[in-house]
């Protein structure tokens, strides 16, 4: 499947840039290169200026426009000339729509991040403080999730639906231009909801539909016609560059413009604009069926509307610029349509609003121009992204079996890679245990026959060797990485999801450490995802006494994670120092800082030196949360985290809270009691084992497009259980089956069907 992906987008691409056209709601616009990008948007500009016969522009203007851009870059005229015919007005600082889409939204948006964060299924989620249709249910990676977040069937959404007079369907993602909403209703409901869900696999959201206030009503009674505002995250403050409104027209439940809509500028005081433009190019003065002078309506709401994009685009700070859709209800009170991360579209705004960035435009091109004074290259930041990472890693893992925790990033090796690394770490412990015999050959020979042909016996050799008993449905690791994990959750979506910063919102209603601050995208937030100066961010920081800086990203194995503790006599100049250097190391990455957690006794008399935690892997399948294991983790000597590469020890821990014999460590030894505390394994029985595993079953629902996910739990002073860490792939495998049993238990072979064959054959 991933390959299939793979070739469409060299397709789409291919497509694009021979014919400059795309699909609508079919292409994914983000996976578009430059190239293809400026083939659609010429061949669609240069279509629409010839229809409608534009003046060519003046030499004076022409002029003007090279000597606004000649210090940053040479540009199209054709795009000034369609928005000065369009508005009626000539400015040298429009923005025309290449440059914005290939240079300007490429610097502030990770594009790549956007495809997924993009996905109205997590809007509940990412902005759970911000107002939004009623959700009544969605459709996440073909599991039905109620608005409560639980898995359910098919006739409990049924269920849910019926008690609907009527209802909108949304596809989750991709879906511009109003592709994939579905209105239902009143008449047959469950049979309109049978057939959308039996239509394809898409995620869905289905949410109540919204009631408009009086004056968005006027404009068009047949469609919820919404304002389109448009903010930039740029000086330390989330700003508002740009409002439109966007209104319906003819038959169209929606307001987009490739549904027969258009956009109006509305101006400071929330008064409409006198001209609006369409998708065929023309201007308009009046609404085409309703015949009202568009321009000089009051709107209610806007004011209401703008703080509360100002309120929700702290979340999305990897995405610097964004396009917000906000309705306004019955009581001008505003509501989180959609958000559009990326290729908003900007032709249509400049045309009715006038030039995009206003005020502010020599400010933004001197930021994606200039570094320092000195010019930026489009190669500047290429040891930043993600393809420098993905060609570095995968060689160094290949070539050298090179493989260093928090700093290689595992979401993007290949198979050979991983295979290579996982071998490196694994064939020099071979040697302390006994080959397996010929009937234990034989017997995984066997299992194994119908998924893989030659299946590695080393791993089996390992768990059998140090947890002293043999299965032959242990799991080799190089299955887990290569084959399983790829296929039960998407690890190029896990390299994004997987960020610590997202975790108060993404796992919201979920216990975790208290929040001090964050920093995203070099964006420095409040726990409310305030958007804060630098001076505010240190002021917050100086405040806490004890306080536990992490990196959000690959900072497994414990790396990247300082604990600063600060007595009430350090003065705030030396507080402000100590901070400065633990950020200074970071180098710019996303970072979380918490209070510190105060453990449980029961833990904590276990080593108290470090946060000890639960590890709960738990796997999505026939519709259900299913526990496959819970082990301890245990820190040793004077580590401060339990993880395996720093020292930590793996205990299993069976359904009833007791630990089993045996711990496990990363160099291959085996031990039936605490190094330090020389406490037996076996004699302990925990009483936090169900708080634990009920947490997990809340929350795995919420991120359902990671069928297979290893979470670690602390649990508090109070005995209540407290999210610290969720591994959305690659959590790792060898010594959970140590201590543990086979990875998947009961389900095993359940899951190496579902793997390995489809239809009766094998995959």
């Amino acid at each position: 499947m991933r390959y299939r992906k793979g070739r469409k987008i060299i397709t789409d691409n291919l497509y694009s840039i021979m014919t400059g056209e795309y699909t609508e709601g079919i292409t994914d616009l983000n996976t578009l290169c430059n190239s293809a990008l400026k083939s659609i948007l010429r061949k669609k500009n240069l279509r629409m200026a010839g229809k409608n016969d534009y003046r060519q522009l003046t030499p004076e203007e022409i002029s003007e426009i090279r000597d606004r851009f000649e210090r940053y870059t040479d540009i199209d005229p054709l795009y000034h000339r369609i928005y000065t015919a369009r508005s009626g007005c000539f400015s040298p600082d429009y923005i025309p729509e290449d440059l914005y889409a290939c240079r300007i939204e490429r610097y502030y948006t990770d594009r790549e991040l956007a495809r997924f964060l993009d996905n109205k299924c997590y809007y509940y989620s990412f902005f759970s403080n911000i107002r939004q249709p009623r959700l009544i249910g969605m459709r996440m990676n073909g599991f039905l999730i109620s608005p409560d977040r639980k898995i359910i069937t098919r006739d409990e959404m049924i269920g849910l639906i019926k008690r609907e007079k009527e209802a909108v369907v949304k596809k989750a993602f991709n879906s511009e231009g109003g592709f994939g909403v579905f209105f239902i209703g009143k008449e047959d409901i469950e049979k309109e909801l049978v057939s959308i869900l039996e239509k394809d696999d898409d995620d869905l959201v289905i949410q109540e539909r919204i009631k408009q206030h009086e004056s968005f009503e006027a404009l068009h009674p047949g469609s919820v016609n919404t304002l389109r505002i448009m903010s930039i995250i740029i000086d330390d403050e989330v700003k508002i560059f740009k409002t439109c409104v966007r209104i319906g027209a003819g038959d169209g439940a929606v307001d987009n413009i490739c549904s027969g809509g258009f956009f109006v500028g509305v101006d400071e005081d929330g008064v409409t604009m006198n001209t609006g433009a369409g998708s065929d190019g023309k201007v308009l003065y009046e609404h085409p069926d309703l015949h009202y002078t568009l321009g000089g309506i009051r709107l209610a709401g806007i004011d209401k509307a703008k703080e509360l994009v100002k309120k929700a685009h702290g979340v999305m700070a990897h995405c610097r610029i964004a396009a917000w859709d906000i309705a306004i209800d019955m009581n001008a009170d505003p509501i989180l349509v959609e958000t559009n991360l990326s290729m908003a579209g900007i032709g249509n705004i400049q045309s009715c609003s006038g030039p995009l960035f206003g005020d502010i435009t020599g400010e933004v091109l001197e930021e994606v121009f200039y570094k320092n004074g000195r010019r930026r290259r489009i190669t500047d930041d290429l040891r930043d992204s993600m393809a420098f990472h993905y060609v570095r890693d995968n060689l160094l893992g290949i070539l050298d079996g090179y493989y260093k925790s928090g700093k290689t990033r595992n979401c993007v090796l290949t198979n050979a890679a991983l295979k290579k690394i996982d071998r490196r770490s694994v064939e020099p412990l071979l040697s302390r245990f006994p080959r397996l015999n010929g009937w234990e050959e034989e017997a995984i020979r066997e299992f194994y026959a119908p998924y893989v042909k030659n299946v590695p016996t080393i791993y089996h050799r390992l768990y059998k060797g140090k947890s002293g008993i043999f299965y032959p449905d242990y799991i080799p690791e190089e299955q887990y990485i290569c084959d399983i994990t790829r296929y039960l959750s998407d690890r190029r979506a896990a390299a994004y999801y997987d960020n610590k910063c997202y975790y108060p919102r993404l796992f919201s209603g979920i216990r975790q450490p208290e929040t001090v601050a964050m920093r995203i995208n070099g964006i420095w937030l409040s726990p409310d995802y305030e958007v804060l100066d630098r001076a505010s961010a240190l002021r917050l920081l100086i405040s806490e006494d004890e306080a536990v800086y992490k990196t959000a990203c690959f900072s497994e194995g414990g790396a990247g994670v300082t604990f600063i503790s600060l007595d009430d006599h350090t003065a705030k100049k030396d507080r402000a120092s100590v901070i400065r250097n633990v950020i200074r190391k970071t180098r710019g990455a996303d970072l979380m800082i918490q209070r510190p957690l105060k453990q449980s006794p029961e833990l904590e008399a276990l080593h108290a030196g470090s946060v000890n935690t639960l590890r709960i892997v738990s796997l999505l399948i026939n519709d259900n949360v299913e526990i496959l294991s819970t082990s301890l983790r245990l820190g040793v000597g004077s580590s401060r985290v339990d993880n395996g590469s720093s020292g930590g020890i793996y205990i299993g821990v069976g359904k009833n809270g007791k630990l089993g014999n045996i711990g496990a460590l990363d160099n291959g030894d085996v031990i039936t009691e605490h190094p330090d505390t020389h406490v037996r394994f076996s004699d302990i029985k925990l009483t936090c084992n169900d708080t634990a595993t009920e947490l997990v079953k809340k929350a795995h629902p919420m991120i359902a497009h990671f069928r297979l996910v290893s979470w670690d739990v602390a649990i508090d002073e109070n005995g209540e259980a407290v999210l610290i860490e969720c591994n959305l792939s690659l959590g790792g495998s060898d010594d959970v089956q140590v201590v543990n049993g086979p990875f998947f238990g009961k389900w095993t072979k359940e899951v190496l069907d579902e793997v390995y064959i489809k239809n009766g054959k094998k995959q």
